[in-house]
């Protein structure tokens, strides 16, 4: 008998590997600054979604070439006498069982595993599995190049994953509701205006946005001044601060409420796709679609004619590598959209070419959070 379909497991998901921003920068920082191959461990965890979360650095003491890295059983004990002086003998255990996320760099080299390498993380899996230890094994390797490689073992499952993305962990911020609930206070309101017109900054077409809204004035005259001595001064006219993005954006939600930090549902990611389609001139409409790109002629390529249904193809296909798009995200592509405009314009090949190259990279370290 033949099986007419192609192996597949149905109910498995893929998981993802979860660090604090601030723990990238310090394996970014250790990669930089070793002259030579340098290796490292962090601790993990598997959490209830079934996805690796990786904590704290520790840097053993190593012989370190340009070709491979090296610490002995005396520079080991070493190392576990370190953590014993520091945590105390319960605690360094502790620690020593979770401390299954092998690091290293190659400096300038690829980051694909040596021979040498693999047997490493397989040797990791079998300390694990004699000692009935249910500490994942993931190896990770960097170089200068701001590329990784990703082996991972899950002690539940047995499977062997390779290509995990890394994702940023975010901050508790419910004690900041709470407190904003408490001490954000709204100021006593004057006489409402009942339209509000903004002109958009240079090569964008603006278009009045009709609400009720406040804008005018208002008054401080509360509790508060007594803090700052005199009274502060009601307002008397409003100059809109808002950048050029943010404008498009106010203009494409219609003023409604959006926090940089909410994430984007499909709904809106489609509203904002037709708006910035209909929004846009031509000049900035194909300076993004060349930069969502990364194409090579975005700086000689003035004119040329994208049909609609390539240029929102490309968005979309955009929002699609992202796990959980934000408004913020819009915002800053169409911040670095203007930012590569005006380099344009004053015919500065090199910037243009470093603001293609930081958006992509800001992408790639952004595409970990969580």
């Amino acid at each position: 008998m033949k099986c007419i379909s192609e192996f597949n497991i149905m109910n498995a998901t893929t998981p993802r590997i979860y660090m604090s921003y601030s723990l990238m920068q310090q394996i970014q920082h250790i990669v930089d600054i070793a002259p030579k191959e340098a290796q490292w461990f962090h601790l993990v965890e598997k959490d209830k979604d079934g996805d690796f979360v990786v904590s704290e650095m520790f840097i053993p003491e190593q012989t370190c070439s340009t070709v491979e890295v090296d610490t002995d059983s005396n520079m080991m004990v070493n190392f576990w006498n370190e953590l014993k002086e520091k945590h105390g003998i319960q605690e360094a255990s502790n620690k020593f069982s979770k401390m299954f996320v092998w690091c290293h760099s190659h400096h300038n080299m690829g980051v694909n595993p040596s021979s040498q390498d693999v047997s490493q993380f397989n040797q990791m899996i079998q300390t694990n599995t004699s000692q009935q230890n249910k500490t994942p094994v993931i190896m990770l390797i960097f170089n200068k190049k701001d590329q990784y490689y990703c082996r991972a073992w899950d002690p539940e499952t047995n499977f062997i994953y390779e290509g995990l993305d890394i994702e940023y962990l975010t901050s508790n911020c419910s004690w900041i509701d709470e407190q904003a609930k408490v001490k954000f206070k709204e100021p006593a309101k004057l006489a409402p205006v009942s339209t509000f017109n903004f002109t958009k900054g240079p090569g964008l077409t603006a278009r009045p946005v009709s609400r009720n809204t406040y804008a005018t004035s208002y008054s401080y005259q509360n509790d508060y001044s007594s803090l700052w001595g005199d009274p502060l001064p009601v307002a008397t006219n409003y100059k809109d601060e808002r950048s050029e993005s943010e404008l498009v954006l106010d203009e494409i939600f219609s003023g409604s409420y959006y926090s940089n930090l909410k994430v984007i549902n499909e709904a809106e990611i489609n509203a904002f796709i037709q708006g910035i389609d209909e929004l846009l001139p031509d000049q900035q409409r194909l300076i993004l679609f060349q930069m969502l790109r990364k194409d090579k002629d975005i700086f000689s390529v003035r004119k040329k004619e994208i049909p609609e249904k390539l240029f929102t193809t490309q968005l979309k296909r955009f929002f699609k590598t992202k796990q959980k798009p934000t408004f913020g995200v819009c915002l800053e592509m169409l911040n670095y959209m203007n930012e590569i405009y005006e380099a344009q314009k004053l015919e500065n090949e090199k910037l243009v070419n470093e603001l293609v190259e930081e958006f992509h990279f800001e992408q790639k370290i952004a595409s970990v959070t969580k």
